[in-house]
C-alpha cells in the first residue's frame, strides 16, 4: 500500500515537472520575442534566460530520476504479483518437488534497503 502511494506521488510529481518544462519553453520563447521587440533589455533577457535554462536542466534531471524510480517500483510490484501467483499455485501442494521448489525460489524478492 505504501509502495502504491509512493508510486502515485512519483507519477504526480513527474506530470508536474513535465508540465513545468513545457511552460519554461513557452516562457523562453516569450522573453526572446520581448527581447527582439525591444520590450526586454539584453541584460534582463540574459538573466531570465539563464534562470529558465537552469531550472529546465534541473527539471529534466528530476524527470529522468522519477521515470527510473517509477519503472523500478512498477517492476517490483510486478515481481511481487508474480510471486504471489506462484505461491497461490503452490499452496495446494502436498509435497515440495524440486520443480515446485525452483519455481518458488526463482520468485523470491529481496529488497536491499
Amino acid at each position: 500500500m505504501q509502495s502504491e502511494e509512493s508510486l502515485r506521488l512519483h507519477q504526480k510529481r513527474l506530470a508536474q515537472a513535465e508540465k513545468r518544462i513545457g511552460a519554461l519553453d513557452r516562457l523562453f520563447i516569450r522573453i526572446y520575442e520581448d527581447n527582439v521587440a525591444g520590450r526586454l533589455d539584453d541584460e534582463r533577457f540574459a538573466m531570465m534566460s539563464k534562470n529558465y535554462t537552469e531550472e529546465q536542466k534541473d527539471l529534466k534531471a528530476e524527470v529522468k530520476n522519477l521515470q527510473q524510480q517509477i519503472h523500478e517500483q512498477e517492476q517490483q510490484a510486478e515481481n511481487i504479483e508474480q510471486f504471489v501467483q506462484r505461491v497461490k499455485r503452490s499452496s495446494t501442494l502436498t509435497e515440495l518437488t524440486p520443480y515446485a521448489f525452483r519455481e518458488l525460489v526463482k520468485a523470491v524478492y529481496v529488497d536491499a534497503t
